[in-house]
C-alpha cells in the first residue's frame, strides 16, 4: 500500500530532522578547538612535527621550541613539558612563557599525549605511550634537532 504524497513529506520532514538533531547531538560534546597563540620571546624559533611512531602505530605531532641561534656543532639539553589532562601539545607555549628558557639554551619538546597519562594502557594494546616518549619521541627529536642525546641532558 502506497503511501500518499501528505504521508511521504511528514516522514521525509521526520527523517530530515532526525538526522540534523543526531548530528548535532554527536558534536555536542566535542569541545570548541582554541586558537594556536604561542608566547614567543625575540631569541627563539619555534616548530611543528609530525612524525610516524612506531609504538602507537600512528603519526603523532609535537611542537619544539629552541634558541634562534646555535653555533655550528653544538648539542643543546632537552627539556619534555607534557600537557595536562584535556589540553594538548599546544598548551605549554600557548598558557606559559616557557619559551624564555629556550633563549637560555634550551631545546623545548611539548608532545602530544591525548588523555594518555603518558603510561602504556593495559586494555588497549596500541595506546603505548610511555614507549612513544622513551624510544620514538625522543629518537626522532635528536635526529632533527641539535639536541645533546646523553641521558643526563634531558629532563621531564
Amino acid at each position: 500500500m502506497p503511501f500518499d504524497e501528505g504521508v511521504r513529506a511528514i516522514v521525509l520532514r521526520t527523517a530530515a530532522l532526525l538526522l540534523i538533531v543526531a548530528f548535532a547531538a554527536c558534536h555536542e560534546n566535542q569541545p570548541a578547538a582554541r586558537p594556536d597563540t604561542p608566547r614567543l620571546v625575540a631569541g627563539v624559533t619555534m616548530r611543528d612535527v609530525t612524525f610516524r611512531s612506531d609504538s602507537l602505530k600512528r603519526d603523532m605531532p609535537y611542537r619544539v621550541i629552541l634558541p634562534r641561534e646555535i653555533p655550528s656543532g653544538k648539542r643543546l639539553p632537552v627539556v619534555y613539558l607534557l600537557h595536562g589532562g584535556g589540553a594538548d601539545y599546544r598548551q605549554w607555549s600557548n598558557d606559559s612563557d616557557v619559551s624564555r628558557f629556550a633563549e637560555r639554551g634550551l631545546i623545548l619538546v611539548m608532545p602530544e599525549g591525548g588523555s594518555s597519562y603518558y603510561t602504556n594502557a593495559a586494555d588497549r594494546p596500541d595506546d603505548r605511550f610511555e614507549d612513544y616518549i622513551v624510544h620514538d619521541l625522543i629518537a626522532d627529536v635528536e635526529s632533527r634537532f641539535p639536541a645533546a642525546s646523553e641521558r643526563r641532558s634531558r629532563a621531564i
